[in-house]
């Protein structure tokens, strides 16, 4: 007859251990932990134990401090061995992931199995930023996560974020990729994340600050978009991998640049038939409004339908933007509501007044071909010429 073995332990302490959680799914690779302290109390064979540990999260590098209790253990299946604590994670350096950096601290609260955790917490990183690219700018999160604590993989339910003064929510999950096998042992090659990004409450001006070298950036307003966002793993930096598919609409846009936001003012004023206001007109009272959908591969930003409005005027645009060096590549058209002639007006616009006929199109009182090219420092506006005697023939 088998005896049933039970036994009692009311301490035991160790130092410098290491603990494997291995996995039994396929491709799926086991979690390395560096344990610097580790202390369990109330130890039987049928009961839960406590816990107090300190340990090294091995990506992104830091310290875990946790707290709570553990098992009974599990022998048939050990992913079903219950647990639940808090946690502090300190001084998580994010620069382990190539093309973004930033000093990651969290905390947060635990429970269910170790197969299927789910996770309340929250993070701060005060100086988030991507390398290759963008300015340092504060990132604090709330989450909701269920995690399989045997192999690391995590989904997003959701993450509550605030990134400089903008708000947005992220669902999805991120999940630990094999790579090929060398001497014996599995290699791990990156994470795989895949996520959907909701922006409610946006300011255009923070994602162009993380993602410009300068801090001054192009243009403010209020900015709401609804993008898939998909890193698959790989040596390259963050920024050369990120791949978006998405929409986005900005409102009450202003251009910082003088310069363009004079063009604009001038734009909208002649666009409104009122060339004698053009002087005197507040530049900041003139916004702008965009409209697209939008991709993002390879460092470029492509925009097949852009739609942008200010007062007096309509344009259509399409083409790229790339987020290195900022050069600018698009074509497209300005419809304006009022005749060549009023734009110009004065005697000019009388001489310009039979021509007018040959400006008009789809209900707009001037329609010109346009492309924008240059960078984003330093664009350049003109008209398609060409484009316009083709029209004429047609």
């Amino acid at each position: 007859m088998a005896t049933m073995v039970s036994f009692e332990v009311d301490t035991m302490e160790c130092t410098g251990a290491e603990l494997v959680m291995e996995t039994s799914k396929p491709g799926k690779l086991p979690l390395d932990f560096q344990i610097a302290h580790l202390k369990l109390s109330g130890i039987a064979s049928s009961l839960a134990m406590g816990f107090d540990a300190e340990l090294t999260n091995p990506r992104p590098p830091g310290t875990i401090k946790t707290s709570g209790s553990f098992g009974p253990w599990k022998t048939a299946d050990p992913g079903e061995t219950p647990i639940d604590g808090t946690y502090l994670f300190e001084h998580a350096d994010l620069a382990s992931f190539k093309g973004i950096a930033g000093i990651l601290t969290s905390t947060g609260r635990y429970e269910g199995t170790l197969r299927d955790l789910t996770v309340d917490g929250q993070t701060e990183t005060p100086d988030f930023r991507l390398t290759h690219l963008g300015n340092a700018m504060a990132l604090t999160t709330r989450f909701h996560a269920r995690v399989d604590g045997t192999n690391g993989d995590t989904w997003l339910e959701p993450v509550d974020a605030t990134l400089g003064h903008s708000h947005f929510t992220a669902t999805g999950q991120i999940v630990r990729v094999r790579g090929e096998v060398v001497e014996g042992a599995q290699q791990y090659i990156g994470h795989d994340i895949a996520l959907t990004v909701q922006v409610d409450k946006g300011r255009i001006e923070d994602f162009m600050r993380l993602a410009g070298k300068s801090d001054k950036v192009l243009l403010t307003g209020d900015v709401t978009m609804k993008t898939r966002l998909h890193i698959p793993p790989g040596p390259e930096p963050v920024h050369e991998r990120l791949k978006l598919d998405g929409w986005f609409s900005l409102n009450k846009a202003l251009f910082t640049s003088e310069k363009i936001q004079g063009r604009i003012v001038e734009l909208s004023i002649r666009g409104q038939g009122r060339p004698g206001d053009v002087k005197t007109t507040d530049p900041a009272s003139v916004l702008s409004e965009m409209q697209s959908n939008f991709q993002l591969e390879d460092g470029v930003i492509t925009l097949p339908a852009l739609e942008y409005t200010v007062p007096g005027a309509k344009i259509e645009l399409k083409g790229t933007y790339k987020l290195d060096g900022g050069a600018l590549d698009f074509t497209g058209s300005a419809k304006l509501d009022a005749s060549v002639s009023k734009m110009v007006g004065g005697w000019k616009g009388l001489l310009l007044s039979p021509a007018d006929r040959y400006f008009k199109r789809d209900g707009a009182g001037t329609e010109v071909p346009i492309h924008i090219e240059g960078t984003r420092d330093a664009p350049k506006f003109g008209i398609e010429l060409d484009r316009m005697k083709l029209e004429e023939k047609r």
